[in-house]
């Protein structure tokens, strides 16, 4: 078996430059490591030479957490979350942005830490380039 993962562009504004996506995972156990959630080359009309940019994040999960990873040689950590809540960095003036560090392509990944049978999560994030 395998977990049952969704990622959904709810919104994507190219002349804004900003998404709204909304990631879900049930698990079975497996877990994921390095899934990615943004598609930079396709998110928008494309936009794989614009660094990333999260926005604001409201998430839930239960039984585990989530790290959140920018995709690089060495990926990089952008967040570790688990219970629930909301962080909006915009309403504090500014936001998480992707470093820039060497390799790859900086699109946003996901990986469950500590997940077991029935652990899930929730998460919907505002992102912009």
């Amino acid at each position: 078996m395998a977990d049952t993962v969704v990622t959904r562009i709810l919104k994507a504004d190219a002349t804004q430059r900003r998404a709204l996506i909304l990631a879900t995972n049930f698990s079975d156990g497996t877990g994921e490591t390095g899934v990615a959630k943004t598609d930079k080359s396709t998110l928008a009309g494309g936009i794989p030479s614009e660094l990333l940019r999260i926005y604001a994040i409201q998430w839930q999960i239960r039984a585990g957490a989530l790290r959140l990873l920018f995709d690089h040689t060495t990926d990089d950590d952008v967040l570790l979350l688990s219970a629930e809540g909301i962080m909006d960095f915009e309403k504090m003036g500014g936001y998480l942005i992707d470093p820039n560090s060497a390799g790859d392509n900086g699109n946003l990944l996901f990986t469950t830490v500590d997940f077991a049978s029935k652990s899930h999560y929730s998460v919907l994030m505002k992102l912009g380039w």
